[in-house]
């Protein structure tokens, strides 16, 4: 990620979620990115991207991302935590314990 500190990046202009996400990666560097270019779809984030405009984050099997030269990046372990919260007595509701038991089946224990 040093190697991107200076660099300017490229955000989606439809969600801020590559911005959020990009945002977090630069702040595990410890560090904040300089998002100075807007795309509303993949392949103009890549066209941006071949003709050296900035860096972005792209979906590693997304076909744009086969188009520029992309980077693994060495992140750090994260931790999912979840919770539930609902209405006193509701948690024995057919729904909600199912719900709460799916969550208990796909969230990594400690």
């Amino acid at each position: 990620m040093e190697a991107l500190r200076d660099v300017e990046w490229i955000g989606n202009s439809r969600s801020g979620g590559d911005d959020e996400l990009a945002h977090r990666l630069c702040a595990i560097a410890g560090w904040t990115p300089r998002v100075r270019h807007r795309a509303d779809t993949l392949a103009l984030l890549a066209d941006l991207v071949a003709v050296g405009t900035g860096v972005c984050v792209l979906p590693a099997g997304s076909p744009d991302a086969a188009r520029v030269r992309t980077v693994a990046l060495d992140l750090v372990r994260t931790d999912v935590r979840v919770w539930a919260m609902v209405r006193a007595g509701t948690e024995a509701w057919p729904a909600t314990a199912a719900v709460i038991r799916h969550l208990v089946t796909i969230t990594p224990s400690a």
